[in-house]
């Protein structure tokens, strides 16, 4: 049962609106974890869950984790308004807690997406985030009508066409979307052309089994000069986290390197990746773990 609800008008960095619905659920107790509430974030996070020693504390918590949450996203570039033409809103309206969204203060839960690995269940769920992404994805790439609009969704379809294991056609997409490249060095999507362009291919290699190609990918994907996207929210960490899965540290820390050229914002991200890595873990990668 929903204890609060409350709709945003959210505004990415590129331009686009959408709403944005944050709810809390009716605290539940539990046996071993004291009171729990069901958070959902609409399209920043999947559902999660926010423990309390009691229900009013359990609130409490899950009230301020969703402010904090939309205040990692407030230094990603996003703009909030109570309603669509309506006033601007911030983070700190939606907890009492006059510091958020201070760099300090979200850096706590950065840390806390790698305090215990993720369950099956938890990479099942951004797993299927990206399913549920790519018809729309694929759907753009096949209404573009110009050359310029191709290029504008071409390496999201490679993407997405890998989720939906049309591997051909993932390999076509980025192909195409590499050798176009060139043409579109001014353009705003050219940084993300190369990342996952490169980052597709690399997949596909190590679905092969070509370890060695799939790293010369990464580090190529790594090479992009970054984007609006890319520098806000970040590169992907799909084909780094595949390759750490193969016992193969030092190529993913020198892409995690690459990175922290274009994504400046993702500095606590990058150290605490790198930390984990170095102890010899492999991260959960939070959003970051698909293409």
């Amino acid at each position: 049962m929903i204890a609060a609800e409350r709709v945003l008008y959210a505004i990415s960095p590129d331009g686009i609106g959408q709403d944005l619905v944050l709810t809390v659920d009716a605290p539940v107790e539990t046996k071993d974890r004291g009171w729990n509430c069901k958070v959902s974030i609409g399209f920043i996070d999947p559902a999660l869950t926010i423990a309390g020693m009691d229900a009013w504390q359990a609130i409490q918590e899950s009230m301020l984790f969703v402010a904090k949450r939309v205040g990692h996203q407030e230094e990603s570039g996003w703009k909030f308004y109570w309603e669509k033409d309506g006033d601007r809103m911030y983070a700190v309206d939606l907890a009492a807690d006059p510091e958020m969204p201070r760099r300090e203060r979200t850096s706590d839960f950065e840390a806390s997406t790698e305090e215990v690995p993720f369950t099956p269940e938890q990479n099942a769920t951004f797993r299927q985030i990206a399913l549920d992404r790519a018809p729309d994805q694929l759907l753009k790439l096949e209404n573009s009508n110009s050359e310029q609009d191709v290029f504008a969704h071409i390496a999201n379809a490679a993407a997405a066409a890998f989720h939906l294991d049309r591997f051909e056609d993932a390999r076509k997409f980025a192909d195409q979307a590499l050798a176009m490249a060139p043409a579109f060095k001014s353009n705003w999507n050219y940084g993300n052309a190369i990342h996952r362009g490169h980052t597709v291919l690399g997949l596909l290699a190590l679905r092969q089994g070509n370890l060695l190609e799939a790293i010369e990918e990464l580090l190529k994907s790594g090479e992009t000069p970054g984007s609006p996207q890319l520098n806000s929210f970040g590169p992907t960490m799909h084909l780094a986290k595949a390759i750490l899965l193969e016992d193969q540290p030092e190529p993913v820390l020198a892409y995690l390197n690459q990175c922290r050229k274009f994504w400046k914002m993702g500095d606590t991200w990058l150290d605490i990746w790198s930390k984990i890595i170095l102890a010899g873990r492999v991260p959960n990668f939070f959003q970051h773990s698909y293409a």
